[in-house]
């Protein structure tokens, strides 16, 4: 038999998949009757495209409310130590149950909407093999780790700091969306894309250091620091802590190139005349 809490966590992630499931085909219904003119594809994904902001759009600002404005001492008392990079602070913000309840009552709805992303992984956008690849094996590893720390009750504010940086998904999806109904290179695709890398940059690049930092020095595979908590969840709390912070520093350089193509466009070649 289960126990109540996680009884009650596998039940809210299977609540949060056909929620998302119910808002995909209201949204295709809508877009089936709106949109005629789009392929049929391209309706399927703006169905996804949809349920992805809508998630983003509540995960992000539920957990920038538990860092900054819930008023909880401990998580107060924890982000200004992992911003001083107080190296001493680092093993607390793994083992030392700061923020568990809300990680706990959060990320169960994000676990959900991540299973049903992948469920309807023939509606993705187009996008190469690498970057799909990629996406598959975050999604997996975060179905995966998620729901051990949260039950466990440990990592609550590198779990919650994760879902905050969803706040600039949105604008990643609302390119997808622009470039769909004004073409790759228009204004407003330009406009929506510096929106996404201004949101990309100030959410997830600027605390890159913060996050990896405290990964770092929580040291979360020590038995002395960590005395209560099995080996496997200290093994691949040290395996995993830090790599969505890993990721966004990829993709931090990636929109960076992203953003040396836009200002620095190479010339076009000039045909040759035979």
């Amino acid at each position: 038999m289960l126990e109540a809490a996680t009884q009650t966590y596998w039940l809210t992630v299977a609540a949060a998949f056909l929620a998302c499931e119910a808002l995909y085909h209201a949204s295709h219904f809508c877009i089936n009757k709106t949109a005629t003119s789009l392929k049929a594809t391209d309706r399927a994904t703006l169905a996804l495209k949809v349920v992805n902001i809508v998630h983003a759009a509540i995960s992000g600002p539920v957990a920038f409310y538990f860092l900054f404005l819930q008023g909880d001492p401990d998580v107060d008392h924890a982000v200004q130590r992992a911003v001083a990079l107080d190296t001493n602070f680092a093993p607390q913000l793994f083992s030392a149950h700061v923020a568990a309840d809300q990680a706990l009552s959060l990320t169960c709805w994000t676990v959900g909407f991540m299973c049903w992303d992948l469920y309807r992984i023939g509606t993705w956008a187009k996008s190469g093999h690498g970057e799909k690849k990629l996406l598959i094996v975050h999604h997996v590893l975060s179905i995966l780790v998620w729901p051990l720390a949260s039950l466990y009750r440990v990592a609550g504010p590198f779990l919650l700091h994760y879902e905050y940086t969803e706040l600039s998904s949105p604008f990643l999806q609302l390119r997808w969306v622009t470039q769909l109904f004004f073409g790759r290179g228009s204004r407003a695709d330009k406009i929506m894309s510096m929106l996404f890398a201004l949101s990309f940059f100030v959410v997830r690049s600027t605390n890159v250091h913060v996050v990896l930092h405290a990964a770092y020095f929580s040291r979360q595979y020590s038995l002395d620091l960590h005395p209560e908590l099995p080996v496997h969840v200290r093994l691949i709390g040290a395996v995993t802590a830090g790599l969505p912070a890993l990721l966004n520093l990829f993709w931090t350089l990636q929109i960076l190139k992203m953003g040396k193509k836009m200002l620095f466009p190479k010339p076009k070649r000039a045909n040759k005349i035979n």
